[in-house]
């Protein structure tokens, strides 16, 4: 068949199969270029996924061990009456701007409650707000955590900051 075709229409085949061909190939790069991609996002993403996964854990054992010992900060004034102990034992109780509670929510399904403290100290030195910090996470005073932490820089002095952070503690839901 293709002796009984003219020189012209032999080009016009050639120059098909050709674009064929490019086609092919340019779908087949732009197809492992794609894959290449999504292979080197998921490669970076997958630090980010390792702490989100350890976090997810850590949240799961908290809960859990919320369960199995009736463990927790119920009541709201005595939340507040160990946060004041704790911000006095490290020198902060005079700094504080303002503590206000922010009432009781239930949580999962009203398995669980939290509630919540937003305080707001000015002028602590850093070192009394890693105390605090450590005293309130890891320490065993109060069974809660620090949600939300936020420190400025004041223009006059150069060894205090200004911190805002909110601290919740979780327990059981009363009735559960």
């Amino acid at each position: 068949m293709w002796q009984k075709l003219q020189p012209r229409e032999k080009l016009l085949l050639v120059i098909a199969a050709g674009l064929i061909l490019f086609l092919l190939v340019f779908l087949v790069v732009r197809k492992i270029y794609r894959l290449r991609t999504d292979l080197s996002e998921t490669v970076n993403n997958t630090p980010g996924l390792v702490a989100q996964l350890d976090k997810t854990i850590s949240d799961y054992l908290f809960f859990r061990s919320l369960e199995n010992v009736n463990t927790g900060e119920n009541d709201q004034s005595a939340f507040a009456a160990k946060l004041e102990r704790i911000f006095s034992d490290n020198g902060v109780k005079d700094r504080i701007s303002t503590m206000r509670p922010i009432p009781a929510k239930a949580i999962d399904k009203g398995k669980y409650q939290v509630i919540v403290f937003e305080v707001n100290l000015r002028g602590v030195p850093l070192e009394n707000v890693m105390s605090v910090l450590y005293d309130i996470d890891k320490g065993n005073k109060v069974n809660a955590r620090v949600e939300y932490f936020q420190t400025n820089k004041p223009y006059q002095d150069k060894n205090t900051y200004d911190v805002n952070m909110k601290i919740a503690a979780y327990s059981v839901a009363p009735g559960k």
